[in-house]
């Protein structure tokens, strides 16, 4: 006789987006499906239902969040109850507090009685249901709710699979389930395909192999038979119909088994040996005198030696046995179950009234703060002392909480005392954060790194049983296993926002790395080259274990930042002068001493400690930008040596710049610059743009954004200038402006000029091999040529003899007019009329050019 299951808890049992459906009411897309009479028998006895347009939909995939709702009504169905902290405690990580209330519930109660346990902790309720993982939970369910231990029992008698894929299970576990399930006919293919998905249909027949085997009858034990013997008279299949899943896999007599009707259960079957029960408590006098205390006073007890302790108020999942009967624990009496509830290390545990004895005094839980959780081995076991005695084992994964880490063993709360786990009995799942809490050695590469601070914080990506890993842009960091526990907390390790340009920095001494909050989390050793993925106003950014760590780049040095061999754009230039007033505060300063017309930040950066100033300034023509490479690469080049205290050609660098200080200005026309650069649609106005240039090639362009020429903008014979056309208006180039200083890029150098007592000024411009120099009275001053013939003498350009009368308006000549000190402009590179410089005379350029800068410091030095 078929047995009638009855009303659950609600009418469907496996579909959940559905209103009810009334129970005479039949599936409409189930006929002629291979599994319609698996289908038709769940649902007819209200165990399974349907969508609210009267599909089941066999074919789509089961997720495992649907097998829990199934399982975990079914066995409510069977009298067992839900948790009664299921809303307050979470059981797994991804189903939590406040989530999903019937899939919170119905999972806490197949985690405790140890039908679903998940994946260290998660349960994955969105993937889809693999055929091995259902395997696993069918065995786990016939084992916990019907006593049927069906591996057990094909072990015993020597069942051996002729499952051909079974290898490919991802572990003994699963392996073993699967043997089972052929064992007792739930399955009877030869290929199992354990990593493929289950079907709605698929699950619905192995549901319905399953509820069968738990009604057939024992009897007793067979004699030993050889393996086929054994397998022919006791395996359930030949007892029973067919499991309908995988039907399209089976031969055409295998599909005809498929139709056969289900024999009844009276027939002799081989047995399957029946759990037992639980804790039962015989009616002794003893007993009489347990029940009589009045448990509800009762706050502290010990627990008798050897009591076994259940996952849940079912008493059904015998998790862990107690050991040591001198801890006195707080405990909790659930009346209506007349059971007691212990702790230890966060975790409940249940027993039975009469292996409690209440405590004389109370025992009252010490205020520890909870560092975070591990996670148990199977079996394990806590103890009173490292090394100790046993107070409790258990037998399968525990989550606990730490209160603090000691000698190898982790510490947990049991009452007023402390109960120990030895560190190798536990693990971390590598899915939630890591929380370090002392100071923890790391490596790089499988070589010493750095330091993770106590309290840090991080994401690890993997563990190999001794250490955790964290892989990062392909490399990867490791450290030990000990002194960690698993955190709810935010690592503070935000995601790095690289820049465009990453540079490589190395420490010069342990360095410590900071969150954006400013939290320590680490340190970095001295001399580990690292890439500087950014930076703030004060601090560098580096990609630390997986997030954005903040350093204080004075602790570091650079090898090689500019690569002055390409075009230089305004804001990799502007990055670049960051870096470098960050790394060396000592020796640097970054001002932005104005803007250009489309705002655009002028930047000089002060190289040296010198209280005698000289200027150099570059790209004050648009088209003449690889002038800025050249200065960009005197301040790589200059701070490098400086801190390293070495030479860079013939000069002591830091001997120089310790007398005289270089002030660089890389770009003085940055929106001329970048129109030249990238473009019209780079600038803002690029229509007057346009307009002004007469054609849309502006590779020729020279002035700034609105048409003057910077270089005929300054007050020196500016009114001498004589106008013509096409250059007495806006134009690419020559065009003076309406008035000495009209324009902000001039005016920046000028009230730049006009605050700093500089001794000489060198600006850079291209092109032609020559330098300029004098202007008026000044022409033929001793130290103003003394200084054009030794920058001369280096480059190998030729000096143009001084014209005063000829009107020039040229910063170098208002520099020579205001200041009375020398002043020089050197045109770099072999003679381009039409546009930019080609780089592939870089290497003349700076070969003669590279050390200008210190000629001209050290000439400055002597006055």
């Amino acid at each position: 006789m078929k047995r009638k299951w009855g009303p659950l808890i609600a009418a469907g049992m496996l579909c959940f987006s559905f209103s009810g459906s009334p129970a005479d009411a039949a599936l409409v897309d189930i006929a002629g499906n291979t599994h319609e009479k698996a289908i038709k028998q769940l649902y007819e006895q209200d165990i399974i239902g349907g969508y609210s347009d009267g599909t089941y939909k066999p074919d789509a995939n089961i997720t495992r969040s649907q097998v829990v709702r199934l399982l975990g009504r079914f066995i409510v169905g069977q009298g067992y109850e839900i948790p009664e902290d299921a809303l307050t405690d979470d059981r797994f990580e991804d189903v939590p507090i406040k989530s999903d209330e019937e899939l919170l519930q119905l999972s806490a109660l197949l985690y405790e009685e140890g039908i679903f346990q998940g994946a260290s902790g998660y349960l994955n309720p969105n993937n889809k249901m693999q055929r091995q993982h259902m395997a696993v939970v069918i065995v786990r369910m016939m084992h916990d709710v019907f006593g049927r231990d069906l591996i057990a029992d094909y072990k015993h008698r020597g069942f051996k699979t002729s499952i051909t894929d079974i290898h490919k299970a991802i572990d003994n576990e699963k392996q073993e389930a699967i043997t089972a399930l052929e064992y007792a006919g739930i399955t009877m293919v030869k290929q199992f395909n354990p990593t493929d998905t289950v079907t709605r249909g698929q699950f619905a027949s192995f549901l319905v192999r399953a509820l069968q085997v738990a009604q057939i009858e024992k009897e007793p034990d067979l004699p030993s038979e050889s393996n086929r013997q054994k397998k022919e008279s006791s395996s359930l299949a030949d007892k029973q119909e067919i499991s309908s899943e995988g039907l399209e896999n089976k031969t055409e007599a295998e599909q005809a088994e498929v139709q056969a009707p289900v024999q009844s259960s009276e027939q002799q079957v081989a047995e399957i040996p029946v759990k037992g029960e639980g804790s039962q408590i015989p009616e002794t006098e003893d007993e009489k005198v347990e029940q009589e205390v009045d448990f509800s006073k009762v706050k502290s007890a010990s627990i008798v030696a050897g009591t076994p302790l259940y996952a849940s108020r079912n008493m059904k999942n015998q998790v862990g046995v107690w050991q040591n009967e001198s801890f006195v624990v707080p405990i909790t009496y659930l009346a209506d179950k007349h059971l007691v509830i212990v702790s230890a290390g966060g975790k409940k545990y249940y027993v039975a009234p009469d292996a409690v004895i209440p405590a004389a005094e109370e025992s009252v839980p010490g205020k520890s703060t909870v560092l975070g959780a591990v996670r148990t081995e199977q079996a394990f076991q806590i103890v009173d002392a490292p090394n100790g005695k046993a107070i409790l084992t258990g037998n399968r994964v525990t989550k606990l909480q730490v209160v603090e880490i000691t000698d190898k063993y982790y510490k947990v709360k049991l009452g007023q005392k402390d109960g120990y786990i030895a560190v190798s009995q536990t693990y971390i799942n590598t899915r939630k954060n890591i929380k370090l809490t002392e100071a923890t050695a790391f490596s790089a590469e499988g070589k010493a790194a750095g330091e993770l601070a106590a309290g840090a914080v991080i994401k690890a990506s993997g563990f190999d049983g001794a250490h955790y890993k964290i892989t990062v842009s392909g490399k990867t960091y490791t450290f030990p296993r000990q002194a960690v526990v698993e955190t709810d907390e935010a690592s503070g390790l935000t995601t790095v926002v690289p820049s465009k340009y990453p540079e490589v920095i190395t420490a010069q001494a342990d360095t410590t790395v900071k969150l954006s909050t400013g939290k320590v989390v680490g340190t970095i050793k001295a001399n580990t080259t690292i890439e500087l993925k950014n930076i703030t106003a004060s601090a560098g950014i580096i990609e630390f274990l997986g997030g954005a760590g903040y350093v204080d780049l004075g602790d570091f040095t650079h090898t090689d930042i500019v690569n002055p061999a390409k075009n230089v754009t305004h804001l990799e230039m502007e990055y670049q002068l960051k870096v470098f007033s960050l790394l060396y505060p000592e020796f640097t300063e970054l001002k932005a001493i104005g803007k250009s017309v489309e705002g655009r930040p002028i930047y000089a950066l002060r190289v040296g400690n010198g209280k005698k100033e000289i200027l150099m300034d570059a790209s004050m023509h648009a088209r003449e930008y690889m002038t800025t490479n050249v200065l960009m690469e005197m301040i790589d080049q200059y701070s490098y040596h400086y801190i390293r205290g070495s030479k860079f050609g013939s000069y002591q660098v830091k001997n120089v710049l310790d007398q005289t200080s270089i002030w660089f200005i890389p770009m003085m026309n940055p929106d001329g610059v970048t129109l030249v650069q990238n473009g019209l649609n780079a600038v803002a106005n690029k229509d007057v743009v346009r307009k002004i240039n007469g054609s849309s090639n502006v590779a020729r362009w020279k002035a700034n954004i609105r048409g003057v020429d910077l270089n005929r903008n300054f007050d020196a014979t500016w009114s001498s200038i004589i106008l013509t056309p096409p250059y007495n208006v806006p134009a690419f180039k020559n065009y003076k402006g309406i008035a000495p200083f009209s324009e902000p890029e001039s005016q920046a150098l000028r009230d730049f000029v006009l605050a700093k007592p500089f001794k000489s000024y060198i600006t850079y411009h291209s092109s032609g091999q020559i330098i300029y120099w004098g202007y008026d009275s000044m022409s033929n001053h001793t130290r103003n040529y003394n200084l054009v013939k030794s920058v001369a003498n280096v480059t190998g350009y030729s000096v143009v003899p001084p014209n005063p009368k000829k009107p020039t308006a040229a910063s170098e000549s208002w520099f020579t007019k205001v200041k009375k000190m020398p002043a020089m402009t050197v045109e770099i590179a072999k003679y381009s009329n039409e546009g930019p410089v080609s780089f592939s005379q870089w290497d003349d350029v700076w070969r003669r050019n590279q050390t200008v800068g210190l000629i001209g410091a050290t000439e400055a030095s002597k006055r």
